[in-house]
């Protein structure tokens, strides 16, 4: 899910909604990434858990937000 941008006077947020399944291992290799020193992507929030019906996978539901300075 695509939302809104939210502005603000000091930055304007970008954020989308992703609903994840994967491995622990692809999980931190995922976020890794995302926190790449290059980039500057939020993480408005995060919840995480093992999944239910395969306890070899997590499931995980994010809120992550990329900011840009005020034009």
């Amino acid at each position: 899910v695509i939302r809104q941008p939210l502005k603000k006077p000091d930055f304007t947020s970008v954020g989308v909604e992703i609903e994840t399944k994967s491995t622990w291992k692809s999980l931190i290799a995922f976020l890794g990434e995302l926190q790449n020193p290059e980039q500057f992507i939020v993480l408005d929030s995060a919840n995480l858990k093992i999944d239910t019906a395969d306890q070899t996978q997590m499931r995980g539901k994010f809120k992550i937000a990329r900011w840009y300075a005020p034009k």
